[in-house]
């Protein structure tokens, strides 16, 4: 009788870890669609010379087209708030893609993203980087940058 109480117990503490782990992730995703897509710190004219990402097109992300970023030694891409390029999109990682310069270019890395990144309309392997040129395209869910 005892075991059988305590096998309830565990059950329902169980079930409540999981339903507040699921509302925890509703709550994080919910937060993070709430927030202005991408980074408002600098407008297009206050973008430095230099390599840059130049925003193409954006769905329904709220990136306004024509914005720019520039590309530092290491620019991340995603979700997550934390990332230099924010992509409000659900088809878009937290943490989706990195463009790291290395050996006097830029590289374009996939990390691991569940929806994958695209190069020009190819498909990237994930945690392979790839080097990227003047006019390349990154898409990233429904988001797509210009390389300049």
């Amino acid at each position: 009788m005892l075991l059988i109480f305590a096998l309830r117990i565990l059950f329902l503490l169980l079930l409540y870890g999981f339903l507040g782990l699921l509302v925890y992730l509703i709550w994080r995703d919910l937060k993070a669609r709430s927030r202005p897509a991408g980074r408002e710190a600098s407008t297009i004219a206050q973008v430095p010379r230099g390599p840059r990402l130049t925003v193409i097109a954006s769905g329904e992300t709220g990136l306004p087209e024509g914005r720019q970023y520039p590309m530092g030694s290491i620019t991340t891409l995603g979700r997550d708030l934390a990332n230099d390029i924010t992509i409000a999109d659900s088809f878009a990682s937290s943490r989706h893609a990195r463009i790291e310069q290395r050996e006097g270019r830029f590289w374009l890395e996939d990390l691991g993203s569940t929806n994958g990144t695209h190069l020009n309309g190819a498909q990237l392997a994930p945690y392979d980087p790839v080097p990227l040129d003047p006019g390349d395209i990154i898409s990233i869910g429904q988001t797509r940058f210009k390389v300049g």
